[in-house]
């Protein structure tokens, strides 16, 4: 700062105001407190809606990932309780790991040496031309962390690898991000791909693995994360690895043969043991019994020796000459001792000095052919004996690609097992995007797993596991109706039909009950005094078996549903004639999948007594076995009268509730 500027501005002092008095001088030290008391308290408001590095208009970064090269467009960020304009400008950033792009906040102190309009301009005062106040200039600039330039970094923009890192779109308000992320984790999760951000597997780079994301919006943890273009990114995936030692295998004979291996993929192998027969011509020594060794190690076995003949064709024995005899018994001439031909036998041997030949088998280490992933090819073992392979196993595992709220994209290596791998758990402040099946092969598989949003245009081409669009607890008996038209319903979506409003007729309602009380005075009897009464269903038929044992004329209707009653075993009296059916003592068996199996009363008996009951006429001659105790009793019943009426008055009374029709 410059010279005779004093500022006793403190926030921890609490200083609400600054108070004045008359005869007290005033003093420049207090005007420049006014000036940072304003400028807090501003600043606080400021900083709870945003924050340092938010991007208010404008002010994009578009980088060439090849070259580094970085244009930088004019715009407005918030820096430090301001928001601060910015020039265009080029620059050139790392292309490889990480790197920052952001505004340098540059202060400067301008006096009247620098700008002399700051002079005194009343003309025809004391103080004319006289030097006043100064100036003081923060001008922001754009740049990169690290760049040399002078002044205060507020970083911007992330670089991974030459690409930009998503960021939310101007305008950033941080308080009322902070309060939509708040809500949105509370309400639905907090992360979710809006749209696109699928991910993809592409061919490797220098053994590294490469895979794409294509363009797309998300919201990781409650903040909106928005990838303008699609990534490319190498992931250098390192495999787990399982020693595996001297695996046995059978040789099928000394051609070239393929060998496959019992763990894969294979990560490298340690070493390949096979048997070869082989010959060599050997020297005598200068002593009878003595022992002749043997030029390999890891002798497995002598085959032969002879001396003055010839090996034969399968190279297994020989033509002509001395054979000698193999053994630790009588007669025998050598054995294999410690990888020498031991002649302590009682047979005989060669002369001392002599030559000899010798066909033996023996373990090698040889360098096998043609490898990949599953095995390899190796040549010269000896028919039926082991190959003995060590090597290394690429363990499978399930790694995770996710997406931060900073839209970088981290990955999250798996547990590796030799069988049905788990993927791996994702932090809460974490969008998985991506499972990566590491088989360790040429190809692998992307599954893009990640939780998305489903658009409200599309719900009816989801379909919930019954196989009917929209909902997923239908019941199983509607399903003769899937696709077929609905009154009152749109399609994609389940509602019970309206029922159907008939125009009254009372003329005819009238005429029809009319003829009814002419046929029979009496008034139906009981039963169809009381179905009228409660408007429920009336008596037309019972059966007993075969038999029809109380019948109601004026009532039959054929085709309708039967009920069965089940007389108790307490009811008493067994006399023809009429019985009144108390539902303290009878009950109506209903299967358990009947609709209207809840509507049942179980009511009071104490409340049932008042009530007129309904009865049956038994048939003369059918008494005795209608009063049997625990006989079963089939009734028709006509349908219940006033249901449709009573229907549409509910529906009248309460049109948002859907009720379907009652039989």
């Amino acid at each position: 700062m410059i010279e005779q500027y004093y500022n006793r501005f403190n926030a921890a002092d609490n200083h609400e105001q600054i108070l004045f008095r008359a005869d007290r001088v005033l003093q420049s030290a207090e005007l420049n407190e006014i000036q940072s008391a304003a400028t807090a308290r501003l600043q606080g408001v400021s900083d709870a809606l945003f924050k340092d590095g938010d991007v208010i208009r404008d002010a994009r970064v578009r980088i060439d990932p090849d070259s580094g090269a970085s244009s930088c467009e004019a715009g407005a960020i918030y820096i430090r309780g301001a928001v601060r304009g910015l020039a265009a400008r080029e620059l050139k950033v790392a292309t490889v790991g990480s790197a920052t792009i952001g505004v340098y906040l540059k202060d400067s102190v301008v006096t009247e040496l620098e700008a002399p309009g700051l002079r005194n301009p009343a003309a025809g005062t004391r103080g004319h031309q006289e030097p006043g106040a100064a100036r003081q200039k923060t001008v922001a600039v754009w740049g990169a962390a690290g760049d040399g330039q002078s002044g205060e970094f507020y970083p911007v923009y992330l670089i991974d690898d030459g690409v930009l890192r998503a960021k939310e779109a101007p305008p950033n308000l941080d308080g009322v991000t902070q309060a939509l992320a708040r809500y949105d984790r509370d309400s639905s999760g907090g992360s979710y791909v809006v749209g696109g951000l699928k991910v993809a597997a592409a061919a490797d780079v220098n053994g590294a693995q490469v895979y794409t994301v294509s363009e797309g919006r998300a919201r990781v943890n409650g903040f909106g994360v928005n990838l303008a273009t699609g990534r490319r990114l190498v992931y250098p995936a390192k495999p787990d690895l399982r020693n595996i030692e001297q695996e046995p295998h059978v040789s099928s004979g000394p051609a070239a043969q393929r060998l496959t291996l019992d763990r894969v993929p294979l990560g490298s192998l340690t070493s390949v043991y096979l048997t070869q027969q082989k010959s060599a011509t050997m020297t005598r020594g200068g002593y009878t019994g003595g022992a002749d060794t043997l030029p390999d190690t890891a002798i497995v076995q002598i085959v032969a020796v002879n001396q003055g003949g010839t090996i034969n064709a399968n190279g297994d024995g020989f033509v002509g000459g001395t054979t000698y005899v193999a053994g630790s018994g009588g007669g025998a001439s050598y054995k294999l001792s410690a990888g020498a031909v031991d002649w302590g036998g009682s047979g005989v041997e060669p002369a001392t000095n002599s030559t000899y030949q010798v066909i033996y088998q023996c373990n090698v280490a040889v360098t096998p052919s043609a490898i990949d992933d599953t095995g390899f090819s190796v040549t010269g073992a000896v028919a039926g004996t082991q190959v003995l392979v060590s090597y290394t196993q690429k363990l499978p595992r399930i790694d995770r690609l996710c997406l931060d709220a900073d839209g970088a994209l981290v990955w999250i290596k798996g547990v590796a097992a030799d069988a049905n791998p788990r993927a791996p758990a994702v932090p809460e402040a974490l969008l998985a995007l991506a499972s990566v099946q590491q088989g360790w092969r040429a190809s692998r598989v992307v599954l893009n797993d990640g939780v998305r949003v489903v658009p409200m245009h599309e719900p009816g081409q989801h379909q919930h596991a019954d196989g009917l669009p929209g909902h997923p607890d239908r019941p199983a008996d509607l399903e003769e109706r899937r696709g077929q038209p609905r009154h009152g319903a749109e399609e994609g979506h389940l509602r019970r039909p309206l029922p159907q409003r008939r125009r009254a007729r009372p003329r005819r309602e009238a005429k029809r009950r009319h003829r009814r009380r002419q046929a029979d005075p009496a008034g139906g009897g009981h039963a169809e005094r009381a179905g009228r009464r409660r408007g429920g269903a009336g008596l037309a038929e019972v059966h007993l078996g075969d038999r029809v044992v109380a019948a109601d004329a004026h009532h039959h209707h054929e085709g309708q549903p039967l009920r069965r009653l089940r007389r108790s075993a307490g009811d008493g009296g067994a006399d023809p004639g009429h019985r009144p059916l108390d539902r303290r003592r009878h009950h109506l068996e209903q299967p358990a999948d009947h609709p209207h199996r809840h509507r049942q009363r179980r009511a009071d008996p104490d409340q049932q007594q008042h009530r007129q009951q309904p009865a049956v006429d038994l048939v003369a001659g059918a008494g005795e076995a209608a009063a049997d105790p625990g006989a079963v009793l089939d009734l028709r019943l006509r349908p219940q009268r006033g249901a449709r009426q009573r229907q549409l008055r509910r529906h009248r009374r309460h049109p948002n509730r859907l009720t379907g029709a009652t039989t």
